[in-house]
């Protein structure tokens, strides 16, 4: 009886802060809403009276990170998916300049990205490179982390399944690999990151936290 008790209880908590979640997210997107509506607003209102560029510009940037909140909080399910290990990844045909572009708004680096479309997983490849994109501007150099963020596409080396590869060219388009490739100008007052130390994060034997020195 009391493991039922005790197994019914946490099933309600954990309901219960999904639930909480859910609103909490969605009035955390109406208020990034607002805030971004307030400064579209100004925005448009600078072409009539004189603010200064650089003051422009950093709203911008404000209002370019603002829309990215929102949709962090409409990707709640995704997140949730994830977690607890049921996401099933959702291929959809991205423009992928538009789509680096996207990534690095708001931010001071600079993007450079082939111009054509690709098969891929936009919420979960932006889950990922953002975070990347993120870390490299807060663990670079300071007070300029010259952050850059490559983004190009190769064709497939030729394997024993050529004919097959062929056959998937003719029938959905041609097939490619995407690279995605983010720089920063390395941190002098961190340690450096060394082939071994990579190779012992991949290997599990070092804990990957705020106090182990980010991959440059």
């Amino acid at each position: 009886f009391c493991e039922r008790s005790f197994e019914a209880a946490l099933e309600t908590a954990i309901k219960s802060g999904r639930q909480a979640d859910s609103i909490l997210s969605h009035k955390l997107k109406n208020t990034m809403a607002d805030a971004a509506g307030d400064i579209e607003f100004f925005l448009q209102a600078a072409g009539k009276v004189k603010v200064s560029t650089h003051a422009v510009e950093d709203l911008k940037n404000a209002h370019a990170s603002l829309l990215k909140g929102m949709k962090s909080c409409q990707h709640r399910q995704v997140y949730l998916g994830l977690v607890s290990q049921a996401y099933v990844p959702a291929m959809q045909m991205v423009q992928l300049k538009s789509f680096a572009d996207q990534l690095m708004s708001g931010r001071q680096g600079q993007t450079y990205a082939e111009d054509v479309v690709v098969l891929l997983d936009p919420v979960l490849v932006d889950l990922i490179l953002d975070n990347l994109i993120s870390n490299a501007f807060k663990h670079g150099a300071s007070p300029d982390p010259d952050v850059q963020f490559h983004v190009t596409t190769r064709q497939p080396s030729a394997t024993a399944g050529e004919e097959g590869a062929e056959e998937d060219n003719s029938a959905c388009g041609q097939m490619v690999g995407v690279t995605f490739l983010v720089s920063n100008a390395a941190n002098a007052d961190r340690p450096r990151v060394t082939e071994e130390y990579v190779q012992n994060v991949l290997a599990g034997k070092v804990a990957k936290g705020p106090s182990h020195p980010p991959c440059r």
